[in-house]
């Protein structure tokens, strides 16, 4: 692998979850970079897709591509595709070991035909953020001579399960579930009834103004009755979230409770800056603590099945009484945004 630094590449991003895109100008003609991956492995394996057309939605006979993939940091795979009608098709599958390539090479680039290729690898055995780096060499058989690398996100869910010591000394897991980076050293303390646990995050300016949305689960027992409540606080490096960045979800998943934190960009650039008043150093991640509070807010959230859809219900007066009307309030959004 290749240790992945700062250069002087000219950079251009976009944002994604399985699907992210962003139009370029390249020698004076707007072009579409499109890549797309599943969100979710099966039999540890995915296509991977990248596409360049004209905005303008002229057609591609060919192009040439220049593709690599980073992972925590480092390029996991790099290489240079034919792509005929600008469709680059990658069929990616793990595997221990070096890289294997079932195609033909040509000068130096892979060819390939419109059903893809071939790849296998020490590459997408585990989720989190993948970035894929794109840089056109030639379009339509015209060499380009831009050398900025347009980057493009691609998340692929990252579950994980960790185990905890209650108050009384017996084993609880708790099981993560990350739409952005992976999640690491959970850590539960029973006599403060708290989480925390850890994500890699670039805190750089231009790194959040293409950040969407960060949508990560905490999952465990509902018996689980000393950490059980009805309302949580959330922090972020030290940073309270807002109370609607934090919400519980007793109603997917029968014996589970589901804490989902919903973190938006200027929520994102909330953080950073009162980070920036606190601190000298800006830290590499995102250091998450759920704690329990009395704080009874009179809210309840759910979620559809497949996770695109957040459904929250509110009621006025916040106490329920008999022969008292009530108003219920239900509000349906995006999950993710």
């Amino acid at each position: 692998m290749v240790l992945l630094t700062a250069g002087v590449v000219p950079l251009a991003y976009g944002h994604g979850l399985g699907f992210d895109s962003l139009t370029v100008n390249i020698n004076g003609t707007s072009y579409d970079i499109t890549a797309e991956i599943p969100t979710e492995f099966s039999d540890d394996s995915g296509r991977l897709t990248v596409t360049i057309d004209e905005a303008a939605g002229d057609d591609i006979s060919d192009a040439v591509l220049w593709l690599g993939i980073v992972h925590t940091g480092e390029y996991i795979f790099q290489d240079t595709f034919f792509a005929p009608g600008g469709v680059a098709a990658l069929h990616m599958g793990y595997r221990q070991g070096d890289t294997i390539i079932d195609a033909q090479r040509q000068d130096g680039v892979i060819s390939a035909d419109a059903d893809g290729v071939e790849i296998r690898g020490p590459f997408f055995d585990v989720g989190g953020l993948y970035t894929i780096h794109v840089r056109p060499i030639s379009i339509n058989g015209v060499d380009i001579t831009d050398d900025t690398l347009h980057i493009l996100d691609l998340l692929v869910l990252d579950e994980d399960i960790h185990t905890g010591m209650g108050i009384n000394n017996q084993s609880i897991q708790f099981t993560t579930k990350s739409y952005f980076d992976r999640i690491s050293n959970l850590q539960y303390d029973a006599d403060l009834g708290r989480i925390t646990f850890e994500m890699p995050f670039d805190w750089s300016a231009s790194r959040i103004s293409h950040i969407p949305v960060i949508h990560q689960e905490v999952h465990f027992p509902k018996d689980f009755e000393e950490f059980a409540t009805r309302g949580y606080i959330g922090k972020i490096n030290n940073v309270t979230l807002f109370r609607s960045s934090v919400t519980v979800d007793d109603f997917t998943n029968i014996d589970e409770r589901t804490v989902h934190f919903v973190i938006l960009q200027d929520h994102i650039n909330i953080i950073k800056s009162r980070m920036d008043r606190s601190s000298d150093a800006t830290p590499d991640t995102m250091a998450f603590t759920l704690e329990k509070t009395q704080d009874i807010r009179s809210q309840l959230s759910a979620y559809s099945r497949n996770g695109d859809f957040q459904v929250d219900m509110t009621w006025e007066p916040e106490v329920v009484l008999p022969e008292q009307e009530t108003k219920f309030i239900f509000t349906i959004r995006d999950a993710y945004t």
